[in-house]
């Protein structure tokens, strides 16, 4: 059965995406520093990019 709100499926990948960088950021700073832009990326591709886009 498909959502009839596809947006929860977008927001739940970006929660599951800042919870493994949290994981990352905790257990090795020098990986989550190459990554982190990764989910600053993610959400710009979503028209996030600033504090008030939320």
């Amino acid at each position: 059965m498909l959502s009839d709100h596809p947006e929860d499926a977008v927001f739940w990948m970006l929660a599951t995406f800042s919870r493994c960088l949290t994981v990352l950021w905790m257990d090795d700073r020098a990986f989550w520093a190459r990554e982190a832009t990764a989910l600053s990326d993610f959400a710009a591709s979503l028209g996030v990019r600033t504090d008030a886009d939320i």
